[in-house]
């Protein structure tokens, strides 16, 4: 599926290998492209109201999705089906944990809010690391505290995204920095259990791992319009695809 137009945020310091990979497949397409700053949004409202392509932060998507009329979907990185494929305990959450010494924390209600990170209680701040320190001050610059998804805190040997459109895997990418080099592969078994339970989904990504235990295990899943690209898991035209895909499928519900 080809859009009609883009819509790409600028500067690029949003999603910069995102919207540079949009604006690659554009060229090779010939698609129109229109680059705007988040302020300048609202100008774009008549071609976003016309299935023009967004591409950029979460934040930026939502803003068009406003413009466009489209109402920002139900989605959730746990579901319930593939509760098997977890193999840990997750629950939400309207606090902050504080009956476990660690726990794993990210937003429920308000997505990419804060990354998620272990929570730690009774921990000074000055004893987490910069990132988990910069995720516990964006969680604590909300109040009240957004709901919350948390889980046991689990060791993972790999994480993989596999893109996912139409129920077929189009693409996919190592994407955990630290681990290492031999570790084991995913169950191509449990990845394909997890796409059936699934289906029918126009497009997402499936972010699954290997555990210390050896099992394959289900880390998230994320809605197909707020879906960055690792590594070289998709071509140019083929990441325009399936943002485009999941962006039509938005646009014919409104």
């Amino acid at each position: 599926m080809t859009p009609s137009s883009l819509v790409l945020q600028i500067p690029t310091s949003h999603s910069p290998v995102e919207i540079a990979t949009a604006r690659h497949a554009a060229m090779l397409l010939d698609i129109p492209v229109r680059s705007l700053s988040l302020g300048d949004l609202t100008v774009a409202r008549g071609d976003l109201a016309s299935g023009a392509l967004p591409v950029g932060s979460v934040e930026y998507v939502r803003q068009a999705m406003d413009l466009a009329g489209i109402k920002a979907p139900e989605f959730s990185c746990y579901p319930a089906v593939l509760g098997r494929h977890m193999h840990r305990k997750i629950w939400r959450t309207s606090e902050v944990p504080g009956g476990m010494a660690r726990v794993f924390v990210k937003p429920a209600s308000l997505t990419k809010a804060f990354n998620g990170f272990v929570h730690i209680a009774g921990q000074d701040e000055r004893d987490y690391d910069d990132h988990d320190r910069e995720q516990l001050a964006a969680l604590r610059r909300h109040s009240p505290v957004p709901e919350l998804w948390a889980s046991e805190p689990v060791t993972w040997l790999c994480e993989w995204r596999y893109y996912v459109m139409d129920d077929q895997i189009i693409g996919r990418a190592r994407y955990d920095a630290d681990g290492a080099d031999d570790a084991p592969a995913p169950d191509p078994a449990a990845i394909q259990d997890c796409i059936n339970l699934l289906s029918p989904s126009s497009a997402y990504a499936l972010d699954v791992g290997v555990l210390d235990t050896g099992e394959t295990a289900c880390v998230e899943t994320n809605d197909g319009w707020s879906v960055g690209l690792y590594g070289r898991a998709l071509t140019p035209t083929k990441y325009l695809q399936f943002l485009s895909r999941r962006w039509a499928d938005l646009f014919s519900s409104t």
